[in-house]
């Protein structure tokens, strides 16, 4: 930095028991890996006495893993035959189950692009929604990186078209398998 200190990044306290939490929500078809590995912090090191100062925590402490929702992968078909992919997560809270025969509310994300991927790290803004009751379905659309390179070139010349298209297939899917009311989506 320009004061002469360096910033870095350190584990924070937090880091084994978030460790242990991703452990019990893995599936066996996602390795732990595919988790965030530990809590971070930003510090500032002075270097010419050692002293460190934290700049940026990213959370102070986690929620309970009973609100934590678990990534699962989902394959769909598509607009003209497509098949795209997505993770689903299932609403999640260790104190409440929804009436019987009622599915939930889909909030249907993606990510920013053209070409990048969602992945299944914890993003507690996902949780935020699963825990109050609602689904959420985050689509890795055509165009998306890490299926190959046919699949990321779904997109080229098709912006607002291939992704908008991969979405709603998502919902659709997710409804016709009862994991999602059609009537709630957002």
């Amino acid at each position: 930095m320009a004061d002469g200190s360096l910033a870095t990044f350190r584990a924070d306290a937090n880091a084994a028991r978030f460790n242990e939490s991703a452990k019990r929500l893995a599936m066996p078809e996602l390795p732990v890996e595919t988790f965030v590995e530990s809590l971070r912090q930003i510090v500032r090191i002075d270097l010419a006495s050692g002293a460190s100062a934290v700049l940026a925590s990213s959370v102070d402490e986690l929620p309970d893993a009973g609100f934590l929702a678990a990534a699962r992968p989902i394959e769909f078909p598509s607009a003209r035959g497509r098949t795209a992919h997505a993770f689903y997560y299932a609403p999640t809270h260790p104190a409440f189950v929804a009436l019987q025969g009622e599915r939930p509310p889909l909030v249907v994300t993606s990510h920013g692009g053209p070409t990048s991927s969602t992945n299944t790290s914890l993003r507690l803004n996902v949780n935020f929604w699963t825990s109050r009751g609602f689904a959420v379905v985050d689509v890795n659309y055509g165009g998306s990186t890490g299926y190959g390179r046919p699949y990321r070139e779904l997109l080229h010349h098709a912006w607002g078209i291939v992704d908008v298209e991969d979405c709603v297939a998502a919902a659709r899917h997710l409804a016709e398998r009862g994991l999602a009311d059609p009537q709630r989506m957002a």
